[in-house]
This record gives C-alpha cells, structure tokens and sequence, in this order.
C-alpha cells in the first residue's frame, strides 16, 4: 500500500503540475493584481490576525469548508496537518502532534480542547452539534494552558460560526448527497430585525445513510449515521460600543453501532463463529459479524449568552473590553451497546443499565486592554486577564450480560485451545458437532426445538446448546452492573499579555492558575460467579460516605518572544506548559483500577509568518518548529473485558508544521497546503501492558503483569523508545485549484483536487506489528459551478477517495482470547458526492 500511494503521489503531483502549466499558457496575459483576505481569529481571546499569533495555527475558512465536500469535523481534520479527529456522540478521539488519549473510557478528560463560538466544552462530543454554516475551523497546536486551562495539553480547536448579519437578508438552501445513499438538507436565515438585532438559524439534517459496514449476521447496515440539529443565534448591537451574543442549539443523533472487525483470530474461534454465522471472515472489508443488536443514540441540546462592553479609555488606554460568557449544555447518551466480544457468538454484550448524562456549567469574566505603553516604557501592549468557573456532573452505569452460557463456554475453550496450539481438527469438533439432529427436535419437543435456530450453519443441537438449556435455569441471568457519579468544580484565575519593549521585539508572558475538585462514586456489582471469574469483577460500593475525593492545582506558565517589524512578517520563540486533569475510571469492574493521576506538558516553539507575494502572486506561509515532552502519560489500555487508564511514560514528540496559501500570478489559480512532521514517542514506559498474545515489541522484558489469567494473560513489556498510537510521523494535504473566470452567463468553473497522505501509525497504545496500519494517500478530485457575479447559487460534485484507500481507525485485542484482534473502521472506499446552494437575499 505504501509503494502504491507513492506512485499515486506523484502521478497526481504531476497531474497538479500540467494544470498549472496549462492554466498559465491559458492565461499568460498580464492580470490585475490578486489579494488574499485578510484572516481574523479569536484563538487567543482576542481579534488578531492570522500572522499576529505566535503560535502554530491551521486556519480555514467557511468556502474552502463548502467546497472541499466534507461534511463532518473527522473529515476536516485531513486537511490540517499533525491532526486526527475522530468524533461520535458517546466516543471522541482527538490528537494534535501524537498526543491525545483514546475517549473510550467515560469521564476521561480529553488532551485537545473545544472552543465553539467562545464557549469552552468540557467534553469533545458536543462537536456533532455544530457542523455547518461555518465562519472558520481552526487548529491551535501545543499546550495552550494559560488561556484555556486543563486538558489542553496537546492544542485547541478552535470553531468560529457564522454569526447573524444586520445588514441582509439571506435564505439559503443547501443540499448535499453522497453515492452511498446518504443526504444531508442545511438551511440558513438571516434575518435583520432593526433596533440593532440580528438573528440567523441553521439546520442539519443527514439521512438515509445505507452503513459503512454490512453485518452478515443481523443482515443489516452498520454505522449508518443519522442526524438532526439545529442553532439559533441571537445578537444585539447597541452600536454604542456593547453588544450580546446569544445562541441556543440541539442535536439528535443515532446509528447501528456494531463497527468492530474480526480480522485475526485462531483457527478455532473462526470455526465456532462461522457455526453461527457461515459468511463470517476475518478480513478488513466492508462486512462485519456480530450477534448484538448494537444501538446508539444520544441528545444534546444547551445555549450560551456573551456580552462585550466597551469601557472607554481610561488611564490613556486604547481600548479596555469586558467580556463575560455564561454556558449551559448537556449530553445525554440514550443508547450505548456494544458486543463485546466482537464476533457472531453470543457471549458479552455490554449496554447502558440507563441513560448516561453529561452536564456543564460556566462562567468566564474577562477583561481585554491595549495600552501605548506600560507605565511609560515600550510601545504597545495588550494584556488579557480573566476568572473562569466549570461545574461539571456526569453519570455513568454499564450493564455486563452474559448472553449463552454454552455459547460462552465454548468462546473460552475455543480461545484456550487457540492459545496452546490445539489444532482445529481436535478442538472444533467438541465445539460444533451436533448432538441430536434439528430433524428429531419435534419429538423430544418444542423446548428444544427453539435451539435449532441459535445456529445458521450447524445441523442440530450442540454442547453449548445443552449446557445453556440446563445451567440457565439453575444460575439465572449472568449480569454485572458497573458506573461512576462523578461531579467537578474547577476555579481559575489567569493571564496573559504581549508588551512590546522595543518598536519590532515584544514579551510574552502568561500565568493560570487552576484548582479542581473532583468527586467520584465508582461502584459494580454482579450476582454472577462466571463473570467474576473470566471479569475479575468484585463487588464494591464507593458511594455515599465512601466517595472518593480529588483535589488538584495547576499552574500553566507561558514565556516568550516575538519579533514583528510589520503587520504581516513575524517570527516568534515561546515555552508553555499544560496540565490535563487526573480521575476516575468510568467502568469499573473492580477496585484496584479506579483512579489515575494527571498528566503534564511541557513545550518549546519556534516560528516564523509570512504575507508577502511571491513572483507577484499573493502568499500567506508559515512553519513552526516545535518540541513537547509529557510525563505521567495517561494510557488508555485494553484489560481482559475492559479497558482502563493508566499512568507512567514519558514521552516527548517534535517536529514541525509548514502552512501556505498562494493566489499564483496565473489569475484564476491558487494553492492550498499543510504539511506535519511529528516524531512522537515513549521516552521512558518499562511496564507498557500488553494484552493477548504474549508478544512484546522489543526483548528487553515480558513478564505476567498482575491480574493475569490463562483466559486473560496480560504482560508488562518495555515499549521505551516506540513511536505513540495513532501518529504518523508524515501529514500533508495539498489543494491545487483553478477557476476559469468571465464564462457566459456569469457562470464560473472550479476545478480542484485534494491531495491528503498520512503515513503509518499503529493503532493501539501495544505497538504490535498486527496493528499497523499503512500509508494512505486519498486523491479527493472536485468541480464546482457557480454564479460568478451575484453569488445566487453553486453546484458542486466530487469524488472522495479517488485511489479507493481502505483504512482502520482503531485496533483493540479481542476480549479472553489471546492473539486475535478486531479493527475499528470508518472509511467507505471511494464514492461520489454532490452538493447544490441557492441563495435569497
């Protein structure tokens, strides 16, 4: 795969070359001088352009959104570099630069932060809500502690919405269709209602989609999103120097949620899955096979209200603002299952015992200044300085349930036989071979009968059928309950401010301070022996009384330089730390892995930014340098039937991004690109656990970690010195375009191909060869039409994945059975997509 993606590299670069040269024969007549917009952010909480923020920062705009044809945020993140988002409503995976933890586990707080409009988002998964009718998508690298506080260890995204305009009038009607059957209707009004007000409304409502995955089993589509949300924004401009923002949105989302790939079992667990299901394989295709009925659903509704209030001059100020935003939201997750062992054999099947609820609160009051100097000395400077307040309260209850107790015997033998070498020929028959013929059913009797139907392939009644008829009734239902309360008030005091001391070098200097409380009721039960056994699950109560208390400080420094000689050229030197919050596990099984510590970061940054033009066409570039060391690394690790946090490496990551935006002399043609190249590693993890197959990456150590069973072997290994989950060291996305202007009737035409690589990354924190996925390089082609004169409508169609890449997202071990592994999943190949807009003013 990898040798292929070089060779569609450079075809397609060769191709974007020839568009070029043919553009400028086209067109070499001299042509009025182009201009790149100027681009205003707000990632440091105030209005400063993209060139004046010493940071590493990917910015894009609403029309490059629109005209790319993505339609969610996991999409969008191909298209800056050193990121991968992967966003759902119950499970929110965010990295920047290598960093970031795996949000499988509830309650585990993320190491990239969500700033929509404002509001900072405790958890990820309120991103659904807001996709569409974008002013601007940004990524803010390294930790951005002083400003934004915990759990920003790795960066920030940074989502700016349309707001409403009081000046027009605009109804617009967006369409979007894509070959595997999905559709998706976005509306947008606008409306001026005089006196100073403004509102805007927007809708996304994404249906029919067909699945990325076809279960053989429950014959039905798997991963078939299905969404409907809605915003609203209010804003009131007192055109005296205040102004109010309110917004309120809500969300509906839901799916077939079996989306874990059997592609490596033994020999026997193949056998025993394909006598419930005949067409179950183990390859990384478009199919999956799995018994539970997996479902997800979940709510999300909340608003928020900011007022900006000009205060004057005073002192000799230039500008003195106070900011206060207030926030309520709440996610609540109605459905959550999953079949846990990830096959076609019913053994675990893992849901919620009741709804989980997530909610927030808070309030940030803030105050921004510019003033000429600073008690006389220097020039310009700005400071920032705010009170922030979170309450944060969420609820959590799984239900375990075994679902056959022959079924559930069989799985164990058929993985222990896997494990020891027992050949198929010796094991699988005490598997599958039938006992008494489905054709003889009717005389025994209709109790046994209804057994015939428990396997699609095998002619009669089992061991395990028996064994479930006679011991169920004895031992009733095998479940197991397990759920934490959890509640955080976190306090915060913080600063930041830019002082330029001599006319071009200005001082960076910042300081947060953060204190948390946390409170956390863990607690699991089960009547069930069998499920204590192959679980390690132990009753225990942690609630009431027992609860357990954190209490955690946090000081977020931030020191550097900055040389500006103009507004558009800027070369910056900074170091910041970051802290990301300890806890509890969300699912505990029992009380030996209930808490973590939190994790810190530390990280120098060098950059240099850039508007100039270059052979007389408009350019906007920059490149970061950059070097993050983590300690006290917080792990996501799969153990046994669950998967925990844990602490202990170090690591560190370095590297650089590369961004540019060019108007190229030929008029009409343009250039999009970001590259990344991030080195991320394990500096010091000697007892990195490694579930399954009691292999370790590298020799230096292996022993049996505590815990360990023959059913659920774990095993401490030295993973020092090996590269992070879920991080390529290569990312590059490239954009060339081409617009032919001045067609008839005002028409205009785009031509454009996206061209997006990330290079190799395992797919889970064990560094196992097996979970290696390989290069990938899309090709995402695009043609758009468009009302060149008035802007009245635009038709876009496309190709996505072109060179028809298949890639994993996710690897895990697959649970009491040693060496066999399930993928996680979510491209769809190549398909086609199209979109229409028409607007009325």
């Amino acid at each position: 795969m990898a040798l292929r993606a070089r060779r569609s590299l450079k075809a397609w670069v060769a191709f974007a070359i020839v568009l070029a040269g043919a553009a400028g024969a086209a067109c070499a007549e001299d042509a009025p001088q182009q201009q790149l917009k100027e681009v205003v952010i707000t990632a440091q909480k105030i209005r400063q352009t993209l060139e004046q923020v010493p940071a590493s920062v990917t910015s894009i705009g609403g029309e490059q959104i629109r005209n790319s044809g993505v339609r969610d945020f996991q999409e969008l993140s191909d298209y800056t570099a050193n990121t991968n988002l992967q966003v759902s409503s119950s499970s929110t995976q965010l990295l920047v630069r290598g960093f970031g933890t795996l949000n499988d586990v509830p309650g585990l707080d993320p190491s990239v932060g969500v700033v929509v409009d404002g509001v900072v988002y405790t958890y990820p998964e309120y991103l659904t809500a807001f996709f569409g009718d974008l002013d601007r998508y940004e990524v803010l690298r390294g930790p951005q502690g002083t400003l934004f506080g915990k759990n920003v260890t790795a960066g920030i995204l940074n989502i700016t919405t349309n707001a409403p305009d009081p000046e027009e009038m605009l109804i617009r009607l967006d369409t979007d269709w894509r070959s595997y059957g999905s559709r998706a209707f976005r509306p947008v009004v606008n409306l001026p209602l005089g006196g100073g007000f403004a509102i805007r409304a927007t809708g996304n409502f994404e249906h029919g989609d067909r699945g990325a995955l076809w279960n053989t089993l429950l014959n039905r589509g798997e991963q078939n999103a299905q969404q409907d949300s809605g915003r609203v924004r209010l804003r009131y401009d007192s055109h005296e120097g205040w102004t109010m923002d309110l917004g309120l949105f809500a969300a509906y989302h839901e799916e077939n949620f079996n989306k874990q790939q059997l592609f490596l079992a033994g020999d026997n667990m193949k056998a025993l899955a394909r006598s419930y299901d005949p067409r179950f394989e183990t390859n990384i295709d478009s199919t999956v096979s799995e018994d539970v009925p997996a479902f997800e659903s979940a709510t999300t509704h909340g608003g928020y209200v900011t007022f900006d209030g000009d205060l004057g001059h005073p002192a000799g100020m230039k500008s003195l603002h106070l900011v206060s935003t207030t926030s309520l939201a709440q996610n609540v997750i109605g459905a959550r299952d999953i079949d846990a062992d990830f096959s076609p054999i019913p053994f675990i099947h893992d849901g919620l015992s009741e709804p989980e609820p997530e909610r927030q609160f808070t309030q940030e009051l803030r105050v921004t200044a510019t003033a000429p100097d600073v008690f006389g000395f220097g020039h310009d400077a700005t400071f920032v300085a705010g009170l922030y307040y979170d309450n944060y309260t969420l609820r959590t209850s799984d239900l375990f349930q075994l679902e056959n107790l022959g079924a559930a015997a069989n799985y164990i033998l058929a993985g222990d036989c896997d494990q020891n070498n027992v050949p198929a020929s010796v094991c699988a028959p005490l598997l599958t071979t039938a006992l008494l013929p489905c054709l003889s059913l009717p005389i025994v009797g209709p109790l046994l009968q209804t057994l015939c139907g428990q396997h699609a392939g095998a002619p009669g009644v089992t061991v395990g059928d028996l064994i479930n008829l006679l011991a169920q009734p004895l031992v009733g239902q095998q479940e197991a309950i397990s759920g934490l309360a959890l509640r955080t008030k976190d306090y915060a005091a913080f600063g930041n401010a830019e002082w330029y001391f001599a006319k071009d070098w200005a001082l960076l200097l910042g300081l947060r301070y953060g204190k948390e409380n946390r409170r956390g009721e863990p607690h699991s039960f089960s009547s069930s022996a069998i499920i204590k056994a192959i679980a390690q699950q132990e009753d225990f109560d942690d609630t009431g009384v027992k609860a357990l208390h954190r209490t955690e400080v946090d000081f977020s420094p931030k020191a550097g330089f900055k040389y500006q000689p103009n507004k558009h050229t800027e070369a910056y030197f900074n170091w910041s730390d970051g802290f990301k919050s300890g806890g509890f596990n969300g699912i505990p099984l029992n009380p030996q892995q209930i808490e973590f510590g939190p994790e810190k970061a530390s990280s120098f940054e060098a950059g240099y930014k850039i508007k100039d033009r270059l052979w007389g066409g408009p350019i906007r570039g920059s490149l970061s340098l950059y070097r993050t060391h983590f300690s006290n690394l917080q792990v996501s690790t799969f153990q046994g039937t669950n998967v925990v946090i844990v602490n202990g490496p170090g690591a560190r990551s370095q590297g650089f991004e590369a961004d540019l935006q060019w108007l190229l002399p030929v008029r009409g043609m343009s250039l999009y690109s970001s590259f990344g190249f991030a080195d991320a590693r394990y500096t010091e993890y000697f007892n990195g656990l490694i579930a399954g197959d009691n292999t370790c990456p590298t020799p230096e150590r292996k022993h049996a970690a505590p815990g360990s069973t023959q059913n659920n072997p774990t095993y401490a290994c030295n993973l020092s010195g090996l590269p992070l989950a879920f991080a390529p060291q290569w990312t590059a996305a490239m954009t060339p375009a081409y617009t032919f202007l001045h067609l008839p009737y005002s028409i205009s035409v785009s031509a454009s191909v996206d061209l997006l690589y990330q290079g190799e990354r395992y797919l889970n924190s064990e560094d196992n060869p097996r979970q290696l996925q390989k290069a990938t390089f899309m090709v995402n082609p695009h043609l758009v039409l468009a009302d060149e004169a008035t802007a009245a409508w635009g038709l876009s169609l496309g190709v996505q994945n072109a060179t028809n890449e298949n890639y994993s997202d996710q690897v895990i071990d697959q649970p009491l059975a040693a060496g066999n592994f399930a993928a996680i999943r979510h491209d769809r190949g190549r398909f086609y997509t199209g979109a229409f807009f028409i607007n009325f003013h």
